[in-house]
């Protein structure tokens, strides 16, 4: 990745360090753990969204794959990893 940066140029790698930098003001959703800017993430606070379905799913990315699809419109829970069978 560091090669890559060097043979884009200063403002690529400028660009890049001001991405990295605002890293720091995501957390994750005080309910679902979805990462968000603010305490509640754009699926929890948003009045739009079934309260009355909660899909659980291993990491952020099935989130996003989920919402790609256009079709579920309740809330999530973030597991952070799978559940062990045992």
């Amino acid at each position: 990745m560091a090669y890559n940066l060097l043979n884009r140029g200063e403002n690529k790698i400028d660009q890049f360090s001001k991405t990295v930098a605002d890293l720091k003001n995501i957390k994750k959703c005080n309910v679902c753990g979805v990462f968000s800017e603010d305490d509640l993430c754009k699926y929890c606070s948003s009045s739009l969204r079934n309260r009355d379905v909660i899909c659980v799913v291993e990491e952020f990315y099935d989130v996003e794959a989920i919402e790609n699809t256009g079709v579920y419109n309740g809330l999530y829970h973030i597991l952070g990893g799978h559940v062990s069978p045992v």
